[in-house]
């Protein structure tokens, strides 16, 4: 049986910090992971203070550099051992330095266990995934994101939310029907082993 898991960036690195990290730097303070709700709530309240950096983070994005989620590697070779093919799924964009400085971070934390780097866009999305599954018997989609999960369950086998409390208010924008939800890495290794 032919099986591939396609992870959506969100999982494989840690993106909250990245965030937190340029935050800082926006405003000049220090903060910690444990300020992120603080952050979410500032930028919520004020529509200015979020485009002003919204346009920050677009400018300065490709000098932050991302670390692996926690125990995201292992679960990588894990799953590999298993056989399934692995591709990671990215909308990082066309900026050429992103882009290098993005694959830099890919291939120093996973080396050349994920076979494919698929970039997509937003409306492209379900185009992408159409394409990038035919052939297989079995398509994993692991992501942190339930919005995008949603727009893919008709298209891969099984859609797996990666429980994230900062996407907590989209999964109850969607119709749940058909994703499977996992709370942590030993979760979505037991559905694996499936």
């Amino acid at each position: 049986m032919k099986s591939l898991v396609l992870f959506c960036d969100n999982v494989l690195f840690d993106f909250p910090q990245a965030v937190v990290d340029l935050y800082g730097e926006f405003t000049g303070e220090n903060f910690n992971r444990g300020d992120w709700p603080k952050m979410q709530h500032e930028l919520a309240a004020s529509p200015a203070l979020f485009t002003a950096f919204a346009a920050f983070c677009i400018k300065n994005a490709d000098v932050v550099d991302l670390e692996a989620a926690k125990g995201m590697q292992r679960l990588v070779d894990r799953t590999e051992s298993l056989g399934y093919g692995m591709a990671v799924l990215t909308k990082v964009g066309n900026n050429g330095v992103r882009q290098s400085r993005y694959l830099q971070s890919l291939w120093c934390h996973y080396g050349n266990r994920l076979s494919q780097i698929i970039c997509y866009k937003k409306d492209t999305l379900g185009e992408v995934l159409t394409e990038t599954t035919s052939g297989y018997d079995k398509v994993v989609l692991v992501d942190a994101n339930p919005m995008h999960l949603a727009q893919a369950k008709e298209t891969v086998h099984l859609p797996v939310w990666l429980e994230n409390p900062y996407y907590r208010d989209a999964w109850y924008k969607i119709s749940q029907t058909g994703i499977t939800v996992v709370k942590d890495l030993r979760g979505l290794y037991r559905l694996l082993l499936k």
